[in-house]
Formats: C-alpha cells, structure tokens, sequence
C-alpha cells in the first residue's frame, strides 16, 4: 500500500490509494536519480530499505520512515567511484 519515487531533491514515500505522503527524506546535496530506487525487504535481523543513487552517493534508507539506514556505510551513504544515474540493482 506505499509507493516510494524520487523528486527533485528528496525521497519520498505515498500512500497508494489516496497519494498522501507518509515521509519524506530531503537530499542536503544533490538530487536522486530520476530512474528510480531499489527495494529491498529486508530480513530477520534488518528491517526493509530503500537505496537510491545521488550523483556518486549510494543512499541507504529505512523503508518505514525514510530515515538514513544505520550500519550502512558512513550515516547511511556510501561513496561511489563514479556517479551512477539510475537505480541501483
């Protein structure tokens, strides 16, 4: 019943029937790929994320509120060697 999309400078998370955003998640620099996200559900001991690309960010999110994922990277973000503009896989 959520549907996450990037916009301009943030992450954001709707609910399907209505379009109602649950949370949003603003990018301090840079914008997200236009072509999307990553979802991953996660597993007994990790709740569900989302991983979005930002120029040469590779962005870790908790799916339930938008928050930087913790344990992933340095505050949720890792660096890439490149920037990458599509949705990670």
């Amino acid at each position: 019943g959520v549907v996450y999309a990037t916009a301009a400078d943030r992450v954001v998370a709707l609910r399907a029937d209505s379009g109602e955003e649950l949370w949003r998640h603003g990018l301090a620099q840079g914008g997200p790929s236009r072509r999307g996200l990553a979802y991953w559900p996660g597993d007994a001991a990790t709740p569900a994320r989302l991983f979005v690309t930002a120029g040469r960010r590779l962005l870790a999110l908790e799916a339930a509120a938008g928050t930087p994922a913790a344990g992933f990277g340095r505050g949720g973000e890792v660096e890439l060697p490149a920037s990458y503009n599509g949705a990670p896989t």
